[in-house]
This record gives C-alpha cells, structure tokens and sequence, in this order.
C-alpha cells in the first residue's frame, strides 16, 4: 500500500507539474509577449513552480532519474556560465578573462572617487567586477534562463504517455487558435491598442498580443509546426484515402472523424495564414523555407504514407490561398522590398547592426558583454548610420555570440548538436505516428531558426518559452514512440557472434545502484534550493517592478492636476514607490532611468515647495546612482545622473558624469547634456 500511496503522488506531482509549465507557455503570449518585467517575472514564477514541483517529486522518488541526461547536463552549463557573469570576482581575475568589462568598470569607479572628491564627500560603494558588462540586465537573463530550462526539464521529465504530450500540445495549438483568429478580428477593428485595451508604452507595430508583427509572425510560425504535427500524426488522417470505394468515401464525410479533421485542417491553416498575413518579411520566407522541407521529406522519403504527403501539400494551398485572400496587395510589397536589400545588403540597417555585434564579440570574445547586456553595451561600438538606440542586434545568433562569448555560444551551440543528433538518428526507427508528429514539429524548429538571422523574436518570453515547448515535444515523441530497428542477422548468427565477441555490448551508466540514485537525487535537492531562492528573489523584483508601474501612474496624473496641494501630495507618494524601485527592482537601471527623468521634472516645477524639490532631487541622485551601478557601461544612466547633478547646481559633478557618458558612446558628439528645443 505505501509503494502504491508513493506511486500516484509521483503521478499528482508530476501531472501538476507539467500541466504548470504548459501554463506558463500559453500565458506567455497574451501577456503581451511578456515582453514587461512584470510579465515575466510572473510567467518565471509559474516556470519555477512547475520546476520545484517536478524536483520534489525526483527527490521523493525511490528512483529519482532524468531522462536526456547529456542533453539537460548542457543546459544546466549554459545556465551555470550565466549566473558566472553576474558573480563579483577580483578585479585580476575579470582583467585575465574578460579585460573590456575591467576597463569599464575601472573607468567608472575612477568617475565615482572624482565626484566624492570635488564633492568632499566620501565615495560611494564601488562598483563591482564581474564578467558582464550590465550584471543586473544579467540577473534578468538567468531568471529567464532558468525558466526556459526549466519548461524543457519538466515537460521531457513528466511526460511517461502519448496522450499526455498530445493533450498539451492540443492545448497549446487551441490557445494560438483563438490567438489568431483575435489577430485578425484586431487587425479589422482598426484599433491601435493591444487587445484594444493595452496601450504600449514605446508603441510598436501592433498585431494580436505582440507589440511587434514580426513577433507575433514568429510565434504563429512555430504553432503552425505543432499543428501541423497534430494534424498529420492524427489517427483520422489515414483514413481519408483508405476506402476501397467512392461511396464510401462520401459516406465517410458525414463521420465524427472527418469533422475532427476538418477542424484541425481549418486550425492549421488559419494559423498558417495569419502568419503571412503580417506581412513580415522574415516570416513568410522562413515559413515557406520550413514547408519547402517538410514537401521535399515526404517526397524522399518512402515511408512516409501516400494520404500524409497529399495532407501536406493541401495545407501549403490552403495556406497560399488565404493569404492571398487576406492580404494579398500587402504581402507582395513587403516581399518587393526584398529585392532593394538583396542589391545592397551593406547598406541595410540589420545587417549594419550585425556587424556592430560581431565587432562587440570582438572586445570580449570569451565571455561575452554578458546575457542580456546587450542593449547596454552596444553604442560603445553602434555605428553613426544608426541613430537611435537599439535594444537588440536583430539577428540573435550574433547576440549570442556577443552576449555569451566562445563559452556560451560553445555550450548552446553543443546542446542544439546534441538535439539534432538525436532527432535525425532516430527518426528512421520511430513509428509512422511519431515520425510525422516530429516533421511537422520540425517545421515550426526550421522557422524559428531561419527567422532569428533577421530579428530578434527569441529575446520575447513568450516565442522563447514555445521555442522550449517544440523542442520537449520532439524529444516526448521520439522517447515515447521509439521502435527498435529490427536486425538483419538470424539468431544462430548472433549466437556465433556473441561467442566471439564476449556478448553484446551495451553502453553501461556511468553510476548504478544505490551510488546512482544517490547522485540523481542530490542534484535534485540542490537544484530545488537554488530555484526556491531564486523564486525568492523574483518575489522581491515583481513588487519593485508593480512599484514601478504605480509610479508611472502616479506620473501621468500628476501631468493632469493644476491644485498645488494636490500634485504634492502626488509627488509625495510617488517617491514613496520610487524608494520601492531602488531598493527592491535595481536590476532595472532603465525604469530606474525613467524615474530619475520623472524626478528632474518635478524639481523644475515652481508649483512645488522647495523643501519637496530638494527632496525629489536628491531622491533622483539616489535613483540615478543605483542604476549606474546596475549598468556601468551604458550611456543613458550616466547622463541621467550627470543631468541630476546639473539640475541641483553641482556643476563639477555634472561634468564627470557627461564625460563619462561620453567616453561609453563610439561618436561622443552625439551625448549632450539636454536635448536642443528643435529636438524635442
């Protein structure tokens, strides 16, 4: 009775744990991409969950294992290479393995120690070492990290069924259906709000929940891969062309089977559809490379059923034709405009951009800027052609390889070899239900890998979790479904063989035993410790990143108040939530940025009291200050700080501060320290 009390809470455990993070995959999106700190900090927690659950079951288990041991060994490295960037280390030690980030931060200790001394003042803390160039935006990545990591372990390690992986991805590929139908009834209504209730702070090109078409392009893309797995690998599908005669045939249309198919073929193409009906570039032309594959596999090769090749070959139709249907004159200008980039690609801004990262790799080419440094170090290397700021380097193969230099690259480019490995070795010996689940997973894999040389859609929460998703789901149907190849030998010539040879010989684990479960459910209890403190810090940074929110609220209304009492009384609370984003979100120098900004404002206002002013500048030192320290390397906190600085009549320490800000931009002409009122 204990053994079987033990064995259905490993089944709770585990279908809760997996049911959480397919949660966390169809949230994502509608968050609006969980592109806002607030919304991936809550879709990391339910990840962490998920995760947590799914280790206290292992470490509970009288046989704790994992399944994919050198696979998940891989993507804990790359996890373990960026908690290493964010870790404070002596300044020789940053000097031997990354001498950029030694630079920058000597560069800004040395701005600090001026400014207490013209100051007479003592120094503020100095800023540490470490291997990133922004350890906060790092902290970030591994909240993000971990979550995605932990979506994949979860999923591959819960899942012991077929119906189990079928009825998540079902659930998925619903969510993106209601998604896309959304989309399109969004794109008609002519509204410029997200959902129509969402307005985005910095704007965007606006299609379903994306503040960015280009995303959601890439979201559909990778859905339209798991449908198209679903749809293929149903058990209906086959019996299309399975009856001997017409009639029956028609007979068959009027079955519960046909209508399933039905349905799932009108999902698959919809979503398919509203993909190219974005009129992204990278989208359509990544979705039709990922379906010219996917016709050229089933055309090769032989085992692949007559009815499934015609299946795919009816979608890529049905796809062409409603995308004709929905945008047809949109669709064949963005695709003219192809023809421009490709007569002068140096002359492209993203390609412009990618040579700018690669030239950032060049400054630290073994550890990288750091993950998630990346907007905060790239206008020390930007290129005058490009005026604004870029957050992202649009193709993220080379943010990669900026980001996580040769080790971090080295160690995910190992983990997706790996992946390919395992999926092209076995995909010969799987059954012909699983060999067309994993080919249309495969599309959506293909397109998302095509579209990352042109834009930056992994670096959303949302596309990078349904990334994790696809790939659990190809490594699911290959586990589950695997079929031995069969021998070619008899058996009195494996007898002769096994005489000769000693016997077959089988790959031994590397531990066995008790030593074996001893090791597996160690690393389960130190994994569940480092995820429940982390979960601890991510509970901190959400009520910094809520504070944040409550500031910006307070913000704009104190835009919209005349009374001087009352916009007091505003600004008054508003610093109270400030004091909550310094203390507890410092990982987020640009809100920290944006609020300095917002306090500057409120200094210049004569309708405040001067104490209060007073107070509101030297709270906006504060703000400016930690967020220097969470990003030395970037421009824009130093200019905030030195504005700060100006604004309360320090003009040494202004000074110090705009040369430094200077110093961190490629053409410094560019850095002033207010905006001309033409520029406004």
């Amino acid at each position: 009775m204990g053994a079987m009390r033990t064995s259905k809470t490993q089944r709770v455990l585990q279908g809760a744990a997996r049911w959480l993070a397919t949660s966390a995959v169809i949230l994502s999106p509608w968050l609006f991409g969980s592109s806002e700190p607030w919304a991936y900090l809550m879709i990391s927690g339910l990840a962490g969950l998920a995760t947590i659950t799914w280790l206290f079951a292992v470490a509970c288990s009288h046989s704790p294992d994992f399944n994919r041991p050198v696979f998940s060994i891989l993507l804990l490295v790359l996890v373990a290479v960026t908690v290493l960037q964010v870790v404070t280390m002596p300044s020789a030690v940053v000097s031997v393995l990354n001498p950029f980030s030694a630079t920058i931060t000597d560069a800004a200790n040395s701005a600090f120690a001026d400014i207490a001394q013209v100051g007479g003042q003592p120094a503020s803390a100095p800023v540490g070492y470490t291997l990133s160039l922004s350890p906060s935006a790092t902290w970030r990545s591994v909240w993000l990290l971990v979550a995605y990591v932990g979506v994949v372990l979860v999923l591959i390690n819960t899942c012991r069924h077929w119906h189990h992986m079928a009825q998540l991805a079902t659930a998925v590929v619903v969510s993106g259906f209601f998604m896309a139908l959304i989309a399109l009834v969004h794109r008609f209504s002519g509204s410029y709000n997200i959902l129509w209730i969402h307005e985005p702070r910095y704007g965007g090109s606006i299609f379903g929940p994306f503040t960015n078409r280009n995303h959601f392009a890439a979201h559909m893309n990778m859905l339209f891969g798991m449908a198209l797995g679903l749809f293929l690998s149903s058990q209906h599908i086959s019996e299309i062309l399975s009856w001997p005669s017409w009639r029956e045939r028609i007979a068959w249309l009027s079955s519960r089977s046909a209508s399933r198919i039905a349905l799932a073929a009108f999902a698959v193409v919809l979503i398919g559809g509203v993909s190219c009906a974005t009129a992204s570039r990278g989208g359509m032309l990544s979705l039709a490379i990922g379906l010219t594959v996917a016709a050229v596999v089933v055309t090769r090769h032989r085992s692949i059923s007559r009815p499934a090749r015609l299946a795919v070959f009816a979608v890529c139709a049905l796809v062409v034709l409603l995308v004709l249907w929905l945008s047809r004159e949109e669709v064949f200008h963005r695709l003219t405009m192809l023809v421009t980039t490709i007569r002068s690609p140096m002359e492209d801004l993203r390609t412009i951009a990618t040579g700018d990262t690669l030239r950032l790799y060049m400054r630290c080419p073994l550890t990288g800027c750091g993950f998630g440094a990346f907007r905060h170090a790239y206008t020390i290397v930007q290129s005058p052609d490009l005026s604004s700021r870029w957050l992202h380097a649009h193709n993220d193969w080379a943010q990669l390889l900026a980001e996580g230099g040769w080790i971090g690259a080295v160690t995910f480019l190992g983990a997706l070899v790996v992946f390919a490995k395992y999926v092209i070795t076995r995909f010969v010996e799987l059954s012909d239900r699983a060999r067309l689940y994993v080919l249309g997973v495969s599309v959506g894999l293909c397109t998302i890998g095509l579209h990352s040389i042109v834009d930056y859609s992994l670096h959303k929460p949302g596309n990078a979790l349904l990334l994790c998703f696809l790939v659990a789901q190809a490594i699911l149907a290959i586990h589950l479904r695997h079929r031995a190849r069969p021998q070619a030998v008899r058996h009195e010539h494996e007898l002769l063989r096994t005489m000769s040879h000693g016997g077959p010989r089988r790959r031994r684990p590397w531990l066995e035993g008790v030593a074996r479960r001893r090791v597996m459910r160690g690393i389960a209890i130190v994994a569940l410790v480092f995820i429940c403190l982390l979960m601890v810090l991510e509970g901190r940074a959400l009520r910094g990143e809520l504070a944040l929110s409550r500031f910006f609220y307070f913000e704009k209304l104190a835009e919209k108040m005349d009374e001087a009492d009352v916009l007091a009384s505003i600004v008054s609370r508003a610093l109270d939530e400030a004091e909550l984003v310094k203390t507890l979100a410092p990982h987020n120098p640009d809100g920290l940025a944006e609020v300095t900004s917002g306090m500057l404002a409120w200094t210049l206002d004569g309708r405040l009291p001067r104490e209060l002013r007073t107070g509101v500048a030297t709270r906006a030192v504060e703000s400016a200050t930690v967020s220097v320290h969470g990003a030395p390397s970037d421009y824009l906190p130093w200019l905030a700080l030195a504005r700060t600085y100006f604004t309360l009549g320090l003009w040494d320490q202004a000074e110090i501060a705009l040369k430094q800000a200077r110093y961190l931009v490629r053409h410094r002409d560019q850095v002033r320290m207010f905006a001309a009122p033409s520029d406004e």
